[in-house]
């Protein structure tokens, strides 16, 4: 008989807190509550937690501290709650390693759903990998671009560099790595955090979305297609892939 997955909800709104508890509870959880930081280390400490719920909001503490002390912690699923649906706030949760976002106020059966589905990506990512990562060079050509994945540095055809986030220079290596090949929003998570770290498809729109501006305003433009229904790819000529 498989354990009940540990999920720990920081969250410092008594009443709403009990009520996701009871949600997720019903759902065959074990939910663990702190109300503010101190306790939610204590908490993570003691405890096997699979997934962490952090509001951004805690009193005195900013939730991101939590997410950005947490991150590295092997085989933990990160889930942001805030009460505004800022943009900064959520792309900078993301790039701090959190893996799914909702913005309050929510249905707490959405947030169920959420948590399931990253359940099931994280215990996906513990077995052996089905689809390896090819062994890729250390430098790709393509479309008058030029990606040093070993350097992180990405430069325009006039050889101007892209200032790009540690995690944009994953993705973009994903893309680079696999043209002409359509990604779901799926597989591009797990490909970019290796063990199945997104319960929403948003977080690489969010992703997708920078790394367009910032190549825009670099006075270029990487093809990276949305493929309606499916996900994205590098659309690339036959001559352009190295």
């Amino acid at each position: 008989m498989s354990k009940k997955p540990k999920i720990l909800l920081v969250e410092d709104e008594a009443l709403f807190a009990k009520l996701v508890a009871r949600v997720l509870g019903d759902a065959g959880m074990d939910v663990v509550l702190a109300h503010d930081g101190q306790t939610a280390r204590v908490r993570m400490n003691d405890e096997a937690i699979d997934i962490a719920i952090v509001d951004l909001l805690l009193g005195e503490e900013n939730g991101l501290d939590l997410i950005g002390d947490w991150r590295n912690r092997p085989g933990l699923g990160l889930i942001i709650l805030t009460k505004k649906a800022s943009v900064i706030d959520r792309i900078v949760g993301i790039e701090l390693g959190a893996d799914d976002y909702l913005a309050k106020p929510f249905e707490p059966r959405e947030l169920e759903a959420r948590v399931k589905r990253l359940l099931t990506r994280l215990r996906a990512s513990a077995a052996p990998e089905a689809d390896p990562a090819p062994e890729p060079p250390k430098r790709y050509s393509f479309a008058g671009w030029t990606l040093d994945a070993a350097a992180c540095v990405l430069t325009n055809p006039e050889g101007s560099s892209v200032d790009l986030t540690s995690t944009e220079y994953r993705l973009m290596e994903i893309f680079a790595a696999r043209p002409n090949r359509v990604l779901s929003r799926d597989q591009l998570l797990d490909l970019l955090h290796g063990r199945g770290a997104s319960a929403t498809d948003r977080s690489i729109d969010v992703m997708v979305a920078k790394i367009r501006q910032k190549l825009a305003a670099c006075g270029g433009e990487v093809p990276i297609l949305t493929i309606r229904g499916m996900g994205y790819k590098l659309a690339l000529a036959p001559d352009e892939t190295a």
